[in-house]
């Protein structure tokens, strides 16, 4: 499993907010399926655009396969995007033994960590 980064910034807002029990985390875990599928769309991490391949085609999307493993859950406090894609941390990552250039999709855009707090914080005194 890969774990998305970038919400940890927000954790401390997170939290003061987290004991209110009218929060619906599955709007959170939304929010971030859809920030990580702009990601494919864009082709790009938060470093900028990934690095061209050889073949034509999108990049990480020859079959759909990583793209579409890309599923959203949540719970009472908890909201997670994953994959169970074995080569998923590969790409994501990248692997410079078999020259796999770093092409970061699972992680949160400044834009959606703030919408995803904005939206928490608006839920909080209701």
């Amino acid at each position: 499993m890969i774990e998305v980064r970038g919400v940890k910034e927000a954790v401390d807002r997170i939290e003061k907010i987290s004991r209110f029990e009218n929060l619906n985390m599955g709007v959170v875990a939304a929010k971030m399926h859809k920030d990580v599928m702009e990601h494919f769309k864009a082709e790009q991490g938060p470093e900028g655009s990934w690095e061209p391949i050889e073949r034509t085609g999108k990049i990480l999307q020859d079959t759909g396969r990583l793209r579409a493993s890309i599923k959203k859950t949540s719970k009472k406090h908890e909201a997670q995007v994953a994959t169970n894609v074995i080569y998923a941390a590969t790409h994501n990552f990248g692997d410079d033994k078999r020259n796999i250039k770093k092409r970061e999709f699972m992680y949160l855009s400044d834009k959606s960590i703030e919408d995803i707090i904005k939206y928490l914080e608006g839920r909080s005194d209701k």
